[in-house]
This record gives C-alpha cells, sequence and structure tokens, in this order.
C-alpha cells in the first residue's frame, strides 16, 4: 500500500530541488537580479510628467474660457448700456406734440369730470411717450420714473405725484377727483415737459 505522507514528502523535496538548481542558474539570476537593479523612481517620474502636461493644457482650457465668458459679458453690458447717471438724453421733440397739449387744455376747459380725467390720462401719456423717445430705460411710466433721479428731471416727484393720481382715475372707477387736484398735476406734466426742452 502507498503511504500518501511519504507521497507528499517526496513530492516537496523535488519541488525543493528544482528550486535550488534554479536559483543557483545564471539565468535565473539574470532575471533577479534585472528585477532589483529596476529604477522605480523612472516610472514615477514619467507618470508625474504625464500628468504636469495635462494640468497645464486644463489651465489653458480654462484659461481661454474665462477670457470668452468675461468678452461675452462685456459685450452684453454694452448692447444694454442704460443712459448716462448725471446726464440727460436727448429730448424727443415735434410738433403734434404742442397738438397733443392744446387737446389736453381743451378737456380741462370742460365742466364734465370725465373730460378731466380725460386730460390727466393723456398727459400721462405724453409725459412716457417724450420720456420713452428720449432714452429712459422701462417698458411704463412707472418704470420709468423708477428708474430716474432728481439729477435728470428736478420735476420728478411732480411728475411721480401726478402719475400716482393717474393710476386712481384709471384703476379705481368709483374715484373722483377735484379739478384742483387734476390742474395742480398738470402742472407738474409741463413743468416737466419745459424741463426736458420740448415745449
Amino acid at each position: 500500500m502507498i503511504d500518501p505522507q511519504a507521497s507528499i514528502d517526496k513530492g516537496i523535496g523535488v519541488i525543493s530541488t528544482a528550486y535550488e538548481n534554479a536559483l543557483k542558474s545564471s539565468e535565473s539570476s539574470d532575471i533577479f537580479d534585472k528585477l532589483a537593479d529596476f529604477n522605480y523612481m523612472n516610472l514615477f517620474s514619467d507618470i508625474t510628467s504625464i500628468l504636469k502636461i495635462i494640468g497645464i493644457l486644463a489651465t489653458i482650457l480654462i484659461f481661454v474660457g474665462i477670457v470668452m465668458v468675461v468678452y461675452k459679458a462685456r459685450k452684453f453690458r454694452k448692447e444694454n448700456k442704460k443712459p448716462e447717471a448725471g446726464g440727460m438724453p436727448e429730448p424727443a421733440s415735434g410738433g403734434a406734440l404742442t397738438a397733443r397739449w392744446a387737446e389736453i387744455m381743451d378737456h380741462m376747459g370742460s365742466d364734465r369730470e370725465t373730460e378731466w380725467k380725460l386730460a390727466i390720462i393723456e398727459a400721462d401719456n405724453l409725459i412716457n411717450d417724450i420720456l420713452a423717445k428720449s432714452g429712459f430705460p422701462g417698458d411704463t411710466m412707472g418704470e420709468r420714473l423708477t428708474g430716474m433721479r432728481h439729477e435728470q428731471l428736478s420735476a420728478l416727484s411732480g411728475v411721480w405725484k401726478a402719475h400716482l393720481l393717474r393710476n386712481r382715475i384709471v384703476h379705481e372707477t368709483d374715484f373722483s377727483p377735484r379739478y384742483q387736484e387734476i390742474h395742480e398735476a398738470l402742472k407738474y406734466y409741463r413743468a416737466a415737459l419745459e424741463e426736458l426742452g420740448v415745449m
């Protein structure tokens, strides 16, 4: 009968002998010497160089992106520039303006309240048209007045009062303004037209 332990011991002995012979042979020792002499620092140096190149390319791309964003932002600001802070936009004038104002004053000559209300509404529309043509930003009269300063129009607070009166007339159906209120509001509108140089 074959002893299993003896077979295992014999196999281990054969493997050990083969391993010792391999270590003694010159070919195997050359392989181990080459592995021992391999310079791992060169490998890390190559990887570091590659990472540096990738970093430089990424930096260039980021820089180009920033330059493009700044350029587009400046272009956008230039296209959407508002009138200068201290300056007055060019006045918009025309011969029809005097005729429109005369119609407004005709409404005030009536003894009917609806005509007075119409005078305020038309005067507000006239001022709004003049401000829009003069370059004041905004889509509505209220937006234009909000964006203005007293340096641009000294009659601004009076025009605001008149505009608020106009809003009450338009939005409050039961509002009944006094003749004196409307007359005073028209004075504010006229002062603004004169200051803008269109009357």
